[in-house]
């Protein structure tokens, strides 16, 4: 077991299957995680049918479909753990979980904050180029592209909900309609709509996910009213 250390986060990393990777996922927010990543080897294997500067550059990830989750080391978070555990098996009723396997990794909140850059890579959904704001690939004809700098605010433009809403974006978010982006996390959704000509307005509970999201706009260089909140405040125009 990990030994307890203030400033530090604990990764609870679940080898699963992708049928049950969003349930996984689920649990360890739940839990009290502040975040979750889920590696799956199938999105380089697809990658690798892309131009070569949309191809992952630390190589294909090998290994099992694997979801993980930073939770904080406070006083229960050894109980946190153990409930955890019983949740995943309980799933096995329901869902094929693979060998449900919890490893345990200890690391600093600076490192949680960048390590996802080695995965980050530019994907294309849509209309829409989503790359880092470290790369410069280049757009096909009449692709959007969206620069981004998620940090530890959620929305990379990976998660199947957030690329849905990308595929559908152009149809509601038509020149000068007014949408609201809630829980806009890195804000990836908010610029896409505003690069489409619409009146954006964010908001986030997180005021780290609001402050990402802010300096994505500026980024990307569209005029988004982004704000600190939820669903029932701070919605007015």
């Amino acid at each position: 077991m990990l030994e307890k250390s203030k400033g530090l986060w604990v990764e609870i990393c679940v080898t699963t299957t992708p049928e049950a990777g969003e349930m996984v996922g689920e649990l360890l927010l739940e839990t009290g995680c502040q975040g979750v990543v889920y590696h799956d080897p199938r999105l380089y294997e697809t990658l690798q049918a892309e131009p070569a500067e949309l191809r992952p550059t630390r190589g294909t990830e090998s290994g099992p479909y694997r979801v993980a989750g930073y939770l904080a080391f406070t006083a229960d978070w050894e109980g946190k753990l153990r409930s955890l555990e019983s949740r995943i098996e309980e799933l096995r009723a329901f869902l094929p979980i693979g060998s449900g396997q919890i490893t345990l990794r200890r690391i600093k909140e600076e490192d949680w904050a960048t390590a996802w850059k080695a995965y980050y890579q530019p994907e294309r959904v849509g209309r829409f180029l989503i790359t880092p704001s470290w790369l410069s690939p280049t757009p096909a004809l009449d692709e959007i592209t969206i620069r981004l700098d998620p940090g530890m605010a959620f929305g990379t433009g990976t998660h199947p909900t957030t690329q849905l809403c990308l595929e559908l974006l152009p149809r509601a978010a038509q020149p000068g309609a007014l949408v609201y982006d809630i829980g806009t996390g890195s804000g990836i959704l908010a610029i896409a709509a505003a690069k489409l000509g619409a009146k954006v307005i964010a908001v986030d509970r997180d005021p780290v996910a609001a402050a990402v999201a802010a300096e994505n706009c500026a980024l990307n260089q569209v005029m988004v009213s982004v704000r600190t909140g939820d669903l029932l405040n701070d919605l007015e125009e």
